[in-house]
């Protein structure tokens, strides 16, 4: 897999911008989407790279790992150690999020997308999306990477040069790659 040294980032505290580069590598995570969780109006294309939500449920299997209630899915591999990174290429539409979780996240009911919920993520929703100015509005489509620092504790986001740094205790679980697509969104691990 791919290695780099990377520009480390600041928290939003710190204005969100770039400082100097940290000691250490990190490596770029292959991620796929994993079907068998995904919620039944997602379709997840055939190298699993995407998914989008028709807003139509699919004939699913209901097994014990898939999202009954909310549109979700998580992406593999997962990790328990290391600095990892991963890219998502979204579109223009809203009420999308893209993250970690814990391997053992609540999949039936409906599911609060908090730490609390083993949940890390950020994304784009409505009410954001009304807020946003023209230009941001006219851009379209966009990345956002995920960074996690497992043993700091740390997942840092990076969407279009707009960095947050959140602090998080995974308590030794696995943690894997987190989606929440709302209706006519698709994503794409890059």
């Amino acid at each position: 897999m791919l290695l780099f040294t990377l520009c480390f980032f600041a928290d939003l505290e710190n204005g969100g911008k770039a400082l100097a580069s940290p000691p250490g590598k990190w490596q770029k995570a292959d991620v796929r989407f994993d079907s068998s969780t995904a919620f039944k109006s997602l379709v997840v294309s055939p190298d699993k790279k995407t998914v989008e939500n028709v807003g139509v449920p699919q004939v699913v299997p209901d097994n014990p790992e898939r999202f009954s209630s909310s549109p979700c899915v998580l992406g593999s591999p997962g990790f328990r150690s290391g600095r990892h990174f991963f890219e998502v290429k979204y579109g223009t539409q809203r009420e999308w999020a893209v993250g970690l979780a814990g391997k053992s996240v609540k999949r039936k009911g409906y599911l609060r997308l908090v730490p609390e919920e083993l949940i890390w993520q950020r994304g784009l929703w409505f009410l954001q999306r009304l807020e946003t100015d023209s230009d941001k509005l006219q851009k379209g489509s966009g990345k956002i990477v995920v960074f996690l620092d497992y043993s700091e504790g740390k997942v840092i986001f990076d969407q279009d040069g707009e960095v947050t740094t959140v602090q998080a205790n995974f308590n030794g679980e696995e943690v894997v790659p987190f989606y929440y697509l709302g209706g006519g969104v698709s994503l794409t691990n890059l």
